[in-house]
């Protein structure tokens, strides 16, 4: 066995062990015919949502965000261009660039010409007016945007990639605006690599490589017969003086396929590194700048290549970004064909990357990282050339947790903010150092009365939330203010979905009401003397003394009559089977001597009907004691019961 195939078997045993840092979950825009090669996104109506552009079906078509259904066709290239190139159905590649300076992002395309779209102010309903860049430049396969002569402003690089019927054969140069670039007047052309990019150019990547101030471009040429003098990675100095050639150095020949190279410093050394990839072969690699290349005073680095994964095929759409949040760049990349793969490589910092799989059965001739669904972390957006779709593969990574809201102070030697949602005051105070899952108690009522609970889970690392709905007595009211409070602890400061409930007394009317809406949500219940029923209490019509004016308010919220409260079913006693069919462990503390709430009208019956459905429920009667004093003295079985429900939580979720 040669060394070279035994090299590659150990590799492909290598990544066949790695594992995904999570299923990243496919989103269809839309289904195109043909090919679909470019993806760009912005917020071009300015409505707070992404939206995505891509060409195909003669056209450029715009999909409006959050959810893309909407959709425009903003231009139709045989109205559009006048000239003598023979236009495609759709576009090789583009790029978003602030052509006119007015505050929004214009199209740049290339098909047989390069051209630009002027974003209107209602994007999805007016027309984008088209202009011509240049017609004369062929085989534009690459779009990117760069302020190449450091005027303060940005300027159009571009490759000529064909060798014949253009006066630029082989070339690459930069495109500046006029001062006016809706005049018509034509863009100044500057062909720094004049006939110097042989065989089939792709993507470049443009930054300062060699510390001398100007920015530099690179570029990557596939080979082959049909496209002689190709196979390389190289790398154009800027000169100085603002002559037209720049210098070329080449960073690698005998490249089949290579096709995509951008700068970055990969490996935290201070020094501009490149990653590069071979689209119409197999692998991805990174060129290493050799930290002591200083020559005649000048810094001017070697490069050494370095392959991350060459096995993959044909990975025709390159990214840099800090995919997972860590600070340093990793890599993403997919395959072209109808069979790709979509990969992420993570970086260590230092320039080991570890490879991670995003999807299969996905082609790409274009992929950005954007924040598609505004979760501040970046997703994969994929133009599918053979596919034909444009696509967003959803990052799995857990947005970092928002800050708490208002007003900071301190609460029994921990810290506090108090906000307002819905103009309704709201408490959350945070651990010293937040347990695993972020796990909450949610208190309803009575805020700081009796906290040995809360105290004690607040050491274990839980947080303590409360969210006032007084006077609402667990009415559908309370419940949709409720709802909205838990999904900003949720989806907006990373609380654990499920949440322990705690209500003393009146507390247990809200508690019950907003777990059975949410059974799913709901870790478990800790109920202190609740009321269960209102005809108990605030109504007195048991043995209870009740509270005349609060039944009065209570009728009131909920919309009743005395009459119709006596077969009124959305309190707590009634509807637990969600409850019950989730398996969510309920416990009680009651004193027996109980004149407030009697207990025999309350949870006695409460316990009756959750256990014959099966549900699980401890009461802990204490014997002697009136409605007060709430909780336990030592609250360890009240603290046992949540934390074993969280545990169980834990490994039911396995």
């Amino acid at each position: 066995m040669g060394k070279n195939t035994l090299f590659f078997l150990l590799l492909a045993l290598i990544f066949s062990k790695l594992t995904s840092l999570g299923e990243w979950e496919k989103h269809l825009i839309v289904q195109g015919k043909g090919s679909i090669n470019v993806a760009v996104a912005a917020d071009f109506d300015q409505d707070g949502h992404i939206d995505t552009m891509t060409s195909f079906a003669g056209g450029v078509t715009l999909f409006r965000g959050p959810n893309w259904k909407q959709s425009r066709q903003v231009t139709h290239f045989e109205e559009a261009y006048r000239g003598n190139r023979k236009i495609r159905t759709g576009c090789i590649h583009g790029c978003l660039f602030d052509v006119d300076g007015d505050g929004d992002q214009d199209f740049v395309g290339s098909n047989q010409m390069v051209f630009w779209l002027e974003c209107p102010d209602k994007p999805f309903e007016q027309d984008w007016t088209f202009r011509l860049i240049d017609d004369e430049i062929l085989g534009t396969h690459c779009l990117i945007t760069g302020d190449v002569d450091l005027d303060g402003k940005l300027d159009l690089i571009a490759n000529s990639g064909r060798s014949t019927d253009t006066e630029f054969p082989n070339s690459i140069l930069w495109l500046q605006a006029p001062a006016n670039p809706k005049s018509g007047i034509p863009w100044t052309r500057h062909v720094f690599a004049d006939k110097d990019a042989p065989g089939g150019s792709h993507y470049m990547g443009f930054g300062d490589v060699n510390r001398d101030g100007l920015p530099d471009i690179a570029c990557a040429a596939k080979g082959g017969e049909k496209f002689p003098g190709g196979e390389w990675f190289a790398w154009w100095k800027q000169d100085r003086h603002g002559t037209a050639s720049w210098k070329k150095r080449i960073l690698s020949k005998d490249q089949p396929g290579a096709s995509n190279i951008l700068p970055a410093d990969l490996d935290g050394d201070g020094f501009v590194d490149y990653l590069a990839s071979r689209g119409h072969g197999k692998g991805v690699l990174w060129f290493k700048a050799e930290a002591n290349s200083v020559k005649g005073g000048n810094f001017s680095p070697d490069f050494k290549p370095i392959e991350i994964d060459p096995l993959i095929e044909r990975p025709h759409s390159l990214a840099l970004a800090d995919i997972d949040k860590d600070g340093d760049m990793d890599a993403a990349t997919c395959g072209s064909l109808v069979n790709g793969e979509a990969v992420w490589y993570e970086n260590d910092g230092k320039g080991e990357f570890t490879r991670h799989l995003i999807g299969k059965n996905q082609g790409s001739y274009d992929l950005r990282t954007v924040d598609m669904d505004g979760d501040e972390d970046l997703d994969i957006l994929i133009a599918g050339h053979h596919n034909a779709n444009l696509v967003w593969f959803e990052n799995p990574l857990a947005t970092s947790p928002k800050p708490f809201p208002g007003k900071q102070s301190s609460w029994k030697g921990f810290s506090m903010n108090e906000f307002k949602l819905e103009n309704r005051n709201c408490r959350v105070v945070q651990p010293k150092k937040a347990a695993p899952g972020r796990p909450w108690i949610w208190r309803a009522r009575f805020w700081g009365h009796e906290p040995q609970t809360d105290l004690a889970l607040l050491d274990k690392g839980w947080h303590l939330t409360y969210s006032d709905v007084g006077n609402l007595f667990g009415a559908p009211q309370a419940v949709a203010l409720w709802d909205n409070f838990h999904e900003k602890m949720t989806n907006e400061h990373g609380l654990a979905k499920k949440v322990a409930l705690e209500g003393m007394s009146r507390g247990g009317l809200i508690i019950y009401n907003w777990a059975k809406k949410n059974p799913a949500k709901t870790l478990c219940i800790y109920a202190d003397a609740p009321v269960l029923h209102f005809e108990s209490w605030p109504g007195g019509k048991g043995k209870g003394k009740g509270s005349k004016g609060t039944w009065e308010k209570c009728l009131q919220v909920y919309g009743l009559s005395e009459n119709g409260a006596k077969t009124f079913r959305g309190l707590p006693l009634y509807g637990l089977e969600g409850l019950a069919k989730e398996r969510i462990p309920l416990l009680h503390v009651v004193g027996q001597a109980d004149t407030v709430v009697p207990v025999e009208e309350n949870t006695d019956l409460l316990e009756e009907s959750y256990q014959a459905l099966g549900g699980s429920i401890k009461v802990i009667r204490k014997q002697g004691v009136g409605h007060h004093p709430h909780s336990l003295k030592d609250p360890e079985p009240i603290v046992s019961f949540i934390l074993d429900a969280w545990k169980k939580g834990l490994e039911k979720s396995k």
